[in-house]
């Protein structure tokens, strides 16, 4: 993972944003005013080299640890 750009401060009320590249992928997260709400996006490194706007998001978060569930598993 490489930082590309970060102006977060926790000392000031106001927004912002960090950028990295990982796993060839430029990702984009950041803050509004600093209450609750946020962003998150990606885009690939060559979109975001020449500045088009192929921004993706997330469609859902959901828990990691989860067990599978197995139909017809036996439950004894």
């Amino acid at each position: 993972m490489k930082i590309i750009h970060n102006d977060i401060s926790s000392t000031q009320d106001k927004e912002g944003a960090i950028t990295f590249l990982f796993n060839g992928y430029v990702y984009q997260i950041g803050t509004l005013d600093y209450d609750d709400e946020g962003w998150f996006s990606r885009q690939t490194v060559e979109d975001y080299e020449n500045d088009r706007d192929n921004h993706e998001t997330p469609t859902g978060w959901g828990p990691e640890n989860v067990v599978a569930f197995r139909f017809l598993k036996d439950p004894y």
